[in-house]
């Protein structure tokens, strides 16, 4: 019985596999034609910050995309849920207003009688008490007349290492904060600009802006690979539930992979220079991934390094707060690592001696920025 279910399984595999490769087959026969990955914004680096100011410069009717308050107006009918009518004319619009704590919003779009602030979350963890010490000021600077939007990807809450939950839900309540995504609200809100725009090179550059967002929230398929796998599964459920248990149980292997380095690296004495301060996080929850990571700052300045499990896979990533100096921003995010898989194979030693030496490289990354 069991070696008929393993040959049952492998043969839905290999058809899985066919039909990949046939669909890989289709794009390399058309892709001259119709260029399926490609993206123009790829030559540039859009992080959280980058698509932050996208968004407010069309949002601004000063700027020179030459369509007015449109970007505007559409902005405010897609999020803005109260009953007064919004004064648009002379609308202040800030990326990364700076507030207490130096702390910085996203986006902030103050109006003549109300106030939109965006905290834009795509790759980038809660910081303590973010949401919380933005509702502060919101409280005071807009004499309560405001909407606090959290922005994900795909619509999660903030975690209560943000805001609490009380605290939320009273908001929520007065209609002072809201949850929205890219998947639906950013996508939906380019479409309406990209129909609403009068000009072509605007409306091209508004499609490839789409067009990445897309892809890099939610990768899709050239040809609709989900309905014949659906078609697939539904045909093949005994086997695919053994598949799905098999994956479960390597997950929660390598979640015991990921505790045991996270106790490993706890036990090591990571020696940096004494002026540079070093912290830790971890293992805690964010969105879809198990995270364990540790800063070095400087000056107000801070790199993360950290190692996630996300699915049946460990990574590795650096990625430096948003609050930090906008030239260390720039400086520091061309040498750090971007997301760097570990194969399952590689050794727990391996693996605690990478994550030291990217603390070291992270130090001089510091130093070389600081000659």
């Amino acid at each position: 019985m069991v070696e008929s279910n393993f040959i049952k399984i492998n043969s839905i595999l290999t058809e899985v596999k066919a039909k990949i490769d046939a669909h890989q087959e289709f794009k390399n026969e058309y892709n001259k034609e119709l260029a399926f990955d490609f993206d123009f914004l790829t030559f540039f680096k859009i992080g959280e910050n980058k698509v932050s100011e996208i968004l407010a410069y069309f949002i601004n009717p000063n700027n020179s995309h030459g369509q007015g308050d449109i970007f505007l107006s559409l902005f405010i009918e897609q999020f803005y849920n109260g009953k007064k009518e919004l004064i648009l004319s002379n609308p202040k619009i800030v990326c990364e207003q700076i507030i207490l704590n130096n702390r910085r919003i996203d986006l902030y779009v103050k109006l003549k009688n109300f106030t939109i602030a965006i905290e834009n979350k795509i790759w980038a963890e809660d910081q303590p008490n973010q949401l919380d010490d933005y509702s502060v000021f919101l409280e005071k600077d807009t004499n309560s007349n405001y909407l606090l939007l959290y922005l994900t990807p795909f619509g999660s809450k903030p975690s209560e290492y943000s805001i609490s939950k009380e605290k939320y839900d009273k908001l929520f309540a007065e209609k002072k904060i809201n949850i929205i995504s890219h998947k639906n609200d950013t996508l939906n809100l380019i479409d309406k600009w990209i129909i609403a725009c009068k000009a072509d090179k605007v409306t091209f550059f508004l499609k490839g802006f789409r067009n990445h967002m897309k892809q890099k929230i939610s990768p899709s398929n050239t040809l609709n690979m989900s309905i014949k796998l659906h078609h697939l599964i539904l045909q093949n459920e005994n086997e695919i539930n053994h598949l799905i248990r098999g994956r479960n149980q390597l997950e929660k292997i390598v979640e015991q992979k990921l505790n045991k380095i996270v106790k490993v690296i706890k036990s090591q004495d990571n020696t940096i220079p004494s002026s540079f301060i070093l912290n830790e996080m971890g293992i805690f929850k964010y969105e879809n991934r198990l995270v364990y990571k540790k800063s070095i700052s400087l000056n107000n300045n801070v790199i993360w390094i950290q190692i996630y499990k996300k699915g049946i896979h460990l990574y590795f990533n650096q990625y430096v707060e948003k609050d930090s100096n906008p030239l260390f921003r720039e400086h520091s995010e061309k040498n750090i690592i971007q997301e760097e898989k570990i194969e399952y194979d590689i050794e727990i030693e391996y693996i605690v001696n990478k994550f030291g030496s990217l603390i070291n490289d992270t130090v001089l990354i510091f130093e070389k920025f600081n000659k």
